[in-house]
């Protein structure tokens, strides 16, 4: 016995096609307020992160502890931890990627660019609260000046975050755990290379220019792949198929 399919009406197809149409003309979807997309996407975060957060400070608590008082190095010391504050800014602000979630992202009422910015303040506002927490903790154990504390923290910080967005953009980089372990490498040679080639030295006042001219460039090549970023997301480039 062979399947029948009865033939479709053309007249009742057009009218099911315009209520359909009529509907969605008249029930469009409510902007979500931007305060609820932000403590949602604060859930999902990952606990690793917080955690990492909350392990570089417990590590600068404990070089302050062991460390003698008057500590004359405190500029390495946090040139050499920042970067470790913040890498894994990259696999959190994309992870939509890395677990195949982009496409289903693109089809919700709340677009993908918002998301990615969501993610990018949150993130962004923890590492600088926890870069911050340690700039003071060193500040005071070595009476070191707060301002340059910060100098020296945040010139590492803004690179790290901008190979890590340029490394991920241009590698084959398909997973999250191949993410992190980029990350890693990239945090090992800032660190290595601000703490011991970029010292900030009191005696010589036009290093204190020379930092902060590295940071304001590399704060506009964050915001350079940034605004690509937002354009592909767009343009719906990161769909898969």
């Amino acid at each position: 016995m062979k399947d029948y399919i009865p033939e479709v009406s053309t007249a009742r197809m057009q009218q099911v096609i315009q209520a359909g149409q009529n509907f969605m003309e008249k029930n469009l979807p409510e902007r979500t307020p931007l305060m609820s997309l932000f403590t949602e996407q604060m859930r999902y975060v990952s606990k690793f992160f917080w955690a990492c957060q909350v392990l570089v400070l417990l590590t600068a608590a404990a070089a302050v502890i062991v460390l003698p008082p008057g500590f004359e190095y405190a500029e390495r010391l946090i040139s050499g931890i920042s970067p470790f504050v913040c890498f894994l800014a990259v696999p959190e602000m994309t992870k939509d990627l890395y677990w195949d979630m982009s496409e289903l992202e693109n089809v919700c009422k709340n677009s993908s660019s918002t998301i990615f910015l969501i993610r990018l303040i949150i993130v962004g506002l923890a590492n600088i609260f926890t870069l911050t927490g340690i700039a003071g903790i060193f500040a005071g154990a070595f009476e070191e000046v707060f301002v340059r504390i910060v100098i020296c923290g945040m010139v590492p910080f803004v690179w790290e975050n901008a190979m890590c967005l340029l490394l991920t953009k241009i590698l084959p980089v398909k997973s999250r755990t191949g993410a992190v372990i980029l990350c890693v490498i990239m945090a090992m040679a800032v660190a290595a290379v601000s703490s011991s080639v970029l010292p900030l030295s009191q005696e010589n006042p036009h290093m204190q220019f020379v930092w902060l001219a590295s940071a304001a460039a590399g704060t506009a090549l964050i915001a350079a792949e940034v605004k690509m970023i937002l354009r592909e997301r767009k343009e719906g480039v990161f769909l898969w198929n």
